[in-house]
Parts: structure tokens; C-alpha cells; sequence
């Protein structure tokens, strides 16, 4: 785990100690300078995955035509090399 990975796991593990010493969601999350909404999102990942559910996720789509480019190159590639090696015979 890198420097900002932990710096941002302390952050949201400050959010939840501190709403937990108030008593108070809402002041927890005022003091810290975040939405309730994201408190109970953090505070349902630590309940399912534990501390490491922390980590960002990245919320974007992933780009899957790199995945599917590289998954039909090599086939078709071989097809015109086997191509290439009849032809020539």
C-alpha cells in the first residue's frame, strides 16, 4: 500500500472514529467535511469488506476495447500467417 492509499484510508477511518466518540453522525461529518451519505457508504464497506474496503474504487468504466483488441488480434494474426505460409507453398 503507497503513502497516498494510507493517507486516504486515514482520513476515512477518521471519520468513523470520530462519529463514533461524538455519538453524532452528522456532527462527525461536519467537523470533517463530509456527506453523511458518503459516512454510510464508508461506514457499510468497513461492515462487509473490513479497513482494506476503503481503498478507492474507481467508479469508471473500463475501457474494454484494449481487452477485446488483444483478445482478437493474436487469433487473426495467425490466420494470415497460416494464410501467408499456404500461399507461398
Amino acid at each position: 500500500m503507497n503513502y497516498s492509499s494510507e493517507r486516504i484510508i486515514k482520513n476515512k477511518v477518521r471519520l468513523l472514529n470520530l462519529a463514533e466518540e461524538l455519538g453524532n453522525i452528522s456532527k462527525a461529518c461536519k467537523v470533517t467535511g463530509f456527506s453523511r451519505e458518503t459516512f454510510y457508504r464508508y461506514h457499510r464497506a468497513v461492515n462487509e469488506g473490513g479497513i482494506e474496503a476503503l481503498l478507492d474504487t474507481n467508479r469508471r468504466k473500463p475501457n474494454l476495447s484494449k481487452v477485446v483488441i488483444a483478445t482478437f488480434i493474436q487469433p487473426i494474426e495467425e490466420i494470415i500467417i497460416n494464410a501467408e505460409v499456404k500461399q507461398t507453398a
